[in-house]
């Protein structure tokens, strides 16, 4: 009898001690803080494209006033150009899911699309400079010289020549001021 009540009790402590393991790692998967951590990265993604979609918009509007005064003043320094190429490149990076990359492509393209309105006699206006959220955003983490080498070794063949960048290239730059879904079908 005390064989058996040895046997039983050692059987019993193993499985008690089992069940308390399989309790332990299965808690630790069911845990809120678990689930809420994947929701915040999801949730951190969406924002980040949201923020980078208004700032390549507000980049859409600088590189319009640019196009304005260089076709105005005809004074080609290349800096057009090259706004228009990272402003490209930043919307390619948009698609690919690289939305800070993005950013920082749009807030260079902003940058040159500046000195050009400058070298064409132009002024440009408080709304479309850089507000205090984006230079947050941003940062001071990659150099302009980075993101030029980037671009460059994407794209070798690039030619910065404001004379040579057409409205027609202009049209994937282009601000939608209504949702498509809004226009009336006639």
């Amino acid at each position: 009898m005390k064989g058996y009540s040895k046997l039983f009790l050692g059987v019993t402590i193993m499985a008690l001690f089992s069940l308390l393991f399989n309790q332990e790692t299965s808690a630790q998967r069911n845990h809120p803080r678990a689930k809420r951590a994947h929701v915040r990265q999801h949730q951190v993604r969406k924002i980040d494209n949201v923020r980078a979609l208004r700032v390549i918009r507000r980049t859409n509007l600088t590189i319009r006033h640019a196009q304005k005064m260089v076709y105005a003043n005809k004074v080609y320094t290349g800096d057009f150009s090259k706004a228009v190429h990272h402003q490209r490149y930043a919307k390619v990076l948009l698609r690919r899911g690289k939305s800070h990359r993005a950013m920082l492509h749009s807030r260079l393209a902003r940058q040159f699309a500046f000195q050009a309105i400058k070298h064409n006699k132009g002024v440009v206006s408080d709304d479309l400079n850089f507000t205090a959220e984006e230079n947050e955003i941003f940062g001071d983490n990659i150099q302009n010289e980075e993101l030029e080498k980037e671009l460059k070794t994407e794209l070798p063949d690039l030619i910065f020549d404001d004379s040579k960048v057409s409205d027609k290239e202009l049209t994937e730059l282009e601000v939608l001021d209504m949702d498509p879904s809004d226009y009336k079908s006639e």
